[in-house]
Parts: structure tokens; sequence; C-alpha cells
């Protein structure tokens, strides 16, 4: 059975996330904020992919607490960008800074539970049943 306790904290920090870029876009300062977060979602990114290749990931408990959750925000993520990026943007404008929170909320949830995925597999791979 999935427990899938990781979900509400990666929605509270997620919260926080979407408001700390929204407030930074609408003052203007959200490129370089921007850029931060990239090289974090990449470096996670990468370094989940090496821990799943290296171990030949056979654990189907950590899926199932972080997957759907993952699976969400990845797919959030993916929506609202590409309606970010077919709109035009401007600082200041509230309807651009709601559309940056709801794409920053997206993706926090996947950083924190790609996070929450990364922790699991470590676990596990020390011989920890409970992530």
């Amino acid at each position: 059975m999935c427990k899938n306790n990781t979900c509400l904290i990666s929605i509270a920090i997620s919260i926080l996330i979407a408001i700390a870029l929204s407030i930074a876009f609408f003052v203007g300062v959200l490129p370089g904020v921007l850029a931060l977060i990239i090289a974090f979602l990449v470096l996670a990114s990468l370094s989940t992919l090496v821990i799943v290749l290296v171990k030949g990931y056979r654990d189907n408990w950590c899926l199932c607490d972080n997957g759907t959750c993952l699976i969400v925000g990845i797919a959030g993520t993916l929506f609202f960008g590409t309606i970010a990026l077919a709109v035009t943007l401007t600082f200041g404008a509230i309807l651009s800074a709601i559309l940056i929170a709801l794409v920053g909320f997206f993706t926090g949830l996947t950083f924190t539970n790609l996070i929450a995925l990364l922790i699991c597999v470590s676990k596990s791979s020390c011989g920890h049943k409970d992530c």
C-alpha cells in the first residue's frame, strides 16, 4: 500500500516557491533567480538518473510513494510552461505574475518530489524499508 506523506510537504514547499517566484517576476528580478533554478533542476535530474542507472532500480515503493505527485508536477510544469512561452509576459502585470506562480508551483512540486524520490532510492540502497 502506498503512503503518500511526502506529497503534502511538497505541496507546502511548492506554494512558498510559487509565491517567491511570482514576487520576483513582478518586481523584475526573475532572470537571475531562474538561472539558479535551472542549474538546480539539471543537477537533481542528473544525480537521480545516475543513481537509478547505477543501482539498477528495483524498488517499487519509492515510485509508489512519490510517483503520483511527481507525474502531476511534471505535467503541470509542461502545461503551464507551454502557456507561459506562448503568451507575452510583462513585468508588473498581475496575470503574468499568476501564470509565473502556477509554473513555479508545479516546478517546485517536481523538484521536491524528485528530491524525495532521490532520498528514497538512496535509503533503499542502504537497506532501509521506510522512505
